[in-house]
């Protein structure tokens, strides 16, 4: 108990110390003449970054949509370090281009649900992107991108409203359903997809199902053995055994 005691007290006191280090390097930064390099500054290194300090950097001239290293915006920024919503709101507000993309090709939507943001946030930029234009480099929609990648099945309802072709395909022929049953981690999101209609007897281009990728996935495969979440599988085994 003594123990777990002083554990408690010395990560309070880690945070608090936190705290004070970020307040100062805070105050330090809008200080700084070039208010572009202190907002991305910001935005990478202070842990509670206070949307306050966003909003003074970009009231003071800070370049909003200015290219940094990796070729990331302010707002992708915020999305990799999974800001507060008030930060990406003022982000937002200040003119961030919601379709910029950095050097991996990946959008501040895409760049959110890669990176499992909030899901206040990933709606957020939701709600202002052009969701049609979106995809990546292989074709696959934001439908895939997130029942691969967010592991929250919520999403995928407010996705499939704009994306209703819920067995749309890659370049390579990979659905939603097949590629959250190879590289995903979440069978609550096969069930989601299932529950959509999505057809468990597609085959991509190299002629699996997404029951051939699952019996292989190691994050999903315990779900098997506790009996928990069995439904969607024991549906994908059953249907791809009748064929």
């Amino acid at each position: 108990m003594f123990y777990v005691i002083l554990f408690g007290i010395t990560f309070l006191l880690g945070l608090m110390l936190t705290f004070v280090m970020d307040e100062l390097a805070a105050h330090a930064l809008l200080k700084e003449k070039n208010k572009t390099a202190a907002l991305h500054c910001a935005l990478k290194n202070l842990h509670f970054l206070r949307a306050s300090v966003v909003k003074q950097l970009l009231d003071e001239g800070a370049d909003v949509n200015q290219i940094g290293l990796f070729g990331a915006t302010p707002l992708i920024v915020a999305v990799y370090q999974k800001r507060s919503l008030a930060v990406i709101k003022e982000l937002i507000a200040a003119g961030a281009h919601l379709n910029a993309e950095n050097n991996s090709m990946k959008n501040p939507l895409i760049a959110a649900i890669a990176r499992r943001n909030s899901l206040p946030v990933v709606r957020e930029l939701l709600s202002r992107s052009d969701v049609s234009k979106i995809c990546l480099n292989d074709g696959s929609n934001l439908l895939t991108i997130a029942a691969t990648f967010y592991h929250r099945p919520v999403l995928l309802d407010d996705i499939k409203k704009i994306c209703p072709d819920v067995n749309a395909t890659n370049y390579e022929g990979i659905t939603a359903l097949i590629a959250a049953a190879n590289m995903g981690k979440s069978a609550a999101n096969i069930k989601k997809l299932l529950a959509f209609g999505a057809d468990k007897t597609l085959k991509d281009c190299q002629g699996k199902t997404a029951y051939d990728y699952f019996k292989k996935n190691y994050h999903l495969f315990w779900h098997i053995k506790l009996g928990k979440q069995l439904n969607p599988v024991k549906a994908l085994d059953e249907n791809i055994k009748s064929i």
